[in-house]
């Protein structure tokens, strides 16, 4: 049981417990509140200090100092901005915190101002997820609880009705730090911080005004019999602290810079790092690995769904997508491309995609989309999604982290074929005739290693039927494109050379319109980039990665470790 420390207690300047040796416990505190060691001059003045004061002094010491604000203030704009604060930033914010500003409310600032709520859904491009009362309030519960708004619908749904009734954003926000939940994963970080995690945090929430709020509880559980324990003990600077700084910049870089480093970090599984098993960074790792465990509460703001997504507002979010890759099924194989011209909700043969925002930008599964969409976009296609992320890069880094975190290293595969955002009209054309028309593929593309069930074109060899010695991918699409069983106007038997160019040119035309709409209304999202930086989920198996977010099992969000305040 955690002791109830008074201003008395702190004027008498008893320590709760003895200590053997106060250095020991003044360089703990340093390395919890302020993540670094003191120096040797810091050192003798909180001596000074804890021979007048003891622990309390201390601890009062370091939580009203310069160096301690700015931290706190700069967590908070990591958390909430996904950036660090400006120099004004932490200047303004040092002050009012020092000159008595509760820490809640001045989370609720950052969240009334202007860039919280554009923030809470940017980056998609014109077609993208756009500000509104949910995404505001999606990133609400994602930043300051690591929830997501769905595991709290009734008191999410809330306080999205007040702002769309014209409630002001600053009260909302201010409704949201004084809830239970919220002041409960803060004083969960405190016992985070003092290294007393498993503590019980209800009698601080139900007398919060009585402790004197989050600063009084900070000082009061930083100053009790069992965290003076642990700071006796020795509180070492873990091992995981330049990790920590690591992790905390490569998560701040753009996307195409966050994966390399990463593979530089932790090898790919065509160089892996050392030998089978082995890390090139242990540490990072680590902190990869472990989610809330040094955050202080969980990354749960992971919402996995199952749905049906629509194909035609789906956003790539790789700026490379194979021609060849995304033709090869629907005009190699009949069954395909008959369960692609049906439409309806169509589950793709090579898999469910990978999708964020309730079916808003495609993360993993790019191929087994534009398939589907080239030949009939106007059907849905089954999808896992990962539900609210404030801007899309966020799903894809939380995802990459996710594989990490169960890989150990950073799969990629590289583009083989064209872009389908950039071929030409005539390439476009001879890549379709020739997977329809060729007999083998191996006597057209030799270099390629093409699955060995579709090497060899599938044709109608029923002599009574009129699509007789046609590939039978021809045949659907006709029958299609004429809206006739019998391929109405096409010519019975083998066609000539002449006919069959004259008829795909009708699959050739219908194929690149869909191409073009494609690039009008679904070009990829703002600064995406190549297929190498996307995430590959090792066999496609999403499961074993969805279940790490959705835990909290890994750490997928700023800032990475837990703080004061």
């Amino acid at each position: 049981m955690l002791l109830r420390l008074t201003i008395g207690d702190v004027i008498s300047g008893q320590a709760p417990t003895p200590v053997a040796d106060p250095s020991v416990v003044i360089t703990g505190l340093f390395r919890q509140m302020l993540r670094q060691d003191p120096t040797a001059a810091e050192l003798q003045n909180y001596l000074r200090v804890w021979n007048l004061t003891g622990i309390n002094g201390a601890v009062a010491g370091l939580y009203s100092s310069t160096a301690f604000r700015q931290l706190e203030v700069n967590s908070h704009y990591l958390e909430m901005l996904n950036r660090p604060a400006t120099q004004t930033e932490l200047g303004w914010g040092a002050t009012a915190l020092t000159w008595g500003v509760p820490e809640p409310m001045f989370v609720a600032s950052i969240a009334s101002a202007d860039e919280f709520y554009t923030y809470s859904g940017s980056g998609g491009g014109p077609y993208g997820t756009k500000p509104s009362a949910t995404t505001f309030v999606d990133l609400m519960y994602r930043s300051l609880l690591g929830q997501h708004a769905g595991s709290d619908p009734n008191a999410a749904a809330g306080y999205t009705a007040h702002l769309l009734n014209g409630t002001p954003t600053a009260l909302v926000a201010s409704q949201f730090v004084t809830t239970d939940t919220f002041r409960q994963v803060k004083v969960n970080e405190v016992f985070t911080v003092a290294g007393l995690t498993g503590s019980n945090p209800t009698p601080y929430v139900d007398n919060w005004f009585l402790n004197g709020g989050l600063a009084g509880i900070a000082t009061e559980v930083l100053t009790s019999p069992a965290s003076v324990a642990v700071l006796s003990a020795g509180v070492q600077l873990p091992d995981h602290h330049t990790a920590v700084l690591l992790l905390q910049e490569i998560m701040l870089s753009d996307y195409k810079t966050f994966v390399e480093t990463l593979k530089a970090a932790l090898g790919t599984e065509e160089k892996p790092c050392g030998t089978t098993g082995s890390r090139c960074n242990e540490a990072l790792y680590n902190l990869i690995a472990t989610g809330g465990l040094y955050r202080g509460m969980p990354n749960t703001s992971a919402d996995i769904t199952q749905i049906a997504a629509q194909v035609t507002t789906l956003l790539p979010t790789q700026d490379e997508v194979d021609v060849q890759q995304s033709l090869l099924y629907p005009l190699r194989d009949d069954t395909t491309t008959a369960l692609y011209l049906k439409g309806g909700a169509i589950q793709a043969p090579g898999g469910i995609v990978l999708t964020a925002n309730e079916g808003t930008y495609v993360i993993d599964g790019h191929h087994r989309w534009s398939a589907l969409y080239v030949v009939n976009p106007y059907t849905t296609i089954a999808a896992i999604d990962l539900g609210y992320v404030p801007v899309p890069q966020a799903g894809l880094k939380e995802t990459q982290l996710s594989v990490a975190a169960r890989e150990g290293y950073i799969p990629f595969k590289e583009v083989q074929g064209q872009n389908l955002f950039t071929i030409g009209k005539a390439d476009f054309y001879d890549v379709v005739f020739n997977y329809i028309w060729q007999e083998n593929l191996e006597t057209w593309k030799p270099e390629v290693e093409w699955p060995k069930s579709l090497v060899v074109r599938q044709t109608n060899t029923n002599p009574s039927s009129d699509g007789y010695l046609r590939p039978k991918v021809f045949n659907e699409f006709m029958n299609f494109l004429t809206g006739d069983d019998e391929l109405a106007g096409v010519p019975q038997g083998a066609l000539t050379p002449e006919q069959a160019l004259q008829y795909t040119a009708l699959i050739q035309n219908y194929l690149w319109g869909n191409v073009e709409r494609m690039r009008v209304y679904n070009q990829p999202i703002p600064n995406a980039t190549g297929r190498s930086s996307m995430p590959q989920p090792v066999g496609n198996s999403y499961p074993p990665y969805l279940q790490l977010l959705q835990t909290g099992a890994v750490s997928y969000t700023l800032p990475v470790i837990s703080y004061l305040g």
